[in-house]
């Protein structure tokens, strides 16, 4: 009898379809290496340089890990200059791959801290830095797949060769499983580190140099997982079709989730609730047998 209660709870719990809100936050900040007396705090670059950054993430349902591209955008003033990726929490990535990366601290716990007196706030994080040198020359091999194309801003430009683009790729825990039918995918926010500014530490973690950091823009890809059906989306998509949404420009800044819900939901919803059923028809049958043998 309990088996029979548990199938029909469990198939009867994919009924149930979550708002899309996701706790499991992540933020892509970037940090190009200042070459004068700069100092932290002071403005980083004569000019008013913005970054670019694309995340492209190809979550399947029932598996966190989502193999994940992060494509970087930057001004061509900064070719042969190191940088510095700050990921934190589920931004973060495990099986870095990168021709240009140079060397990458692991997945660590850092404390975030801010505010003054009653306002003062400390928040753990999950952190990490992988850091590279931005190539002198753009190849072709090392454009960035085209179904991302936030034209608002000429650094995406990617005819015009106004940028500088660097690709780093992994995994990174997107996908948030809310029930056997249901997952929330949340995509990382681009909003950056803060300010422009010329930082040596972030998160509590010393940089070994200095870095300048850059207003960022941005946009974001997710393949629509397969037999899934995606709803629930927190925010708009810029653009979207059967495969892909996309977010850019001012979409892509923020978070942004949605629900991914099984195609066989309603088919296994039926067939866990029929089974409960049945077996619980069996069970009662069994136990008004044994009680009439009683009598």
């Amino acid at each position: 009898m309990f088996v029979a209660i548990y199938l029909i709870w469990y198939g009867s719990s994919g009924l149930y379809e979550p708002d899309g809100v996701s706790t499991n936050f992540g933020d892509i900040g970037v940090g190009v290496a200042v070459e004068d007396s700069r100092k932290p705090g002071d403005y980083p670059f004569p000019d008013a340089e913005v970054i670019g950054v694309g995340v492209y993430a190809a979550p399947e349902l029932g598996t966190v890990a989502t193999s994940t591209v992060y494509t970087l955008f930057f001004p061509r003033q900064f070719a042969n200059r190191s940088f510095a990726l700050m990921l934190e929490d589920s931004a973060t990535l495990s099986g870095v791959r990168s021709s240009v990366a140079t060397r990458q601290t692991p997945i660590r716990s850092c404390k975030e801290t801010g505010g003054e007196g009653e306002y003062s706030y400390s928040k753990e994080h999950k952190c990490q830095v992988i850091y590279g040198i931005v190539p002198d020359h753009q190849s072709d091999a090392n454009k960035p797949s085209p179904t991302c194309h936030p034209y608002e801003h000429e650094i995406f430009d990617f005819d015009s060769n106004a940028a500088i683009i660097v690709r780093v790729s992994g995994s990174a825990d997107l996908v948030e499983r809310q029930d056997w039918a249901h997952s929330v995918v949340q995509l990382p926010t681009t909003v950056g580190v803060g300010p422009p500014s010329v930082i040596e530490t972030w998160n509590g973690m010393d940089l070994r140099e200095r870095f300048g950091t850059a207003l960022q823009t941005g946009c974001k890809v997710a393949a629509t997982p397969s037999l899934a059906t995606v709803g629930g989306v927190s925010d708009a998509p810029t653009s979207s079709d059967q495969f892909f949404l996309r977010w850019e420009d001012s979409d892509a800044v923020q978070s942004v989730s949605f629900v991914a819900t099984s195609r066989s939901r309603d088919r296994f919803v039926n067939l866990w609730i029929a089974l409960g059923g049945l077996l619980g028809g069996i069970a009662l049958s069994r136990l008004g047998a044994t009680l009439s043998k009683r009598h």
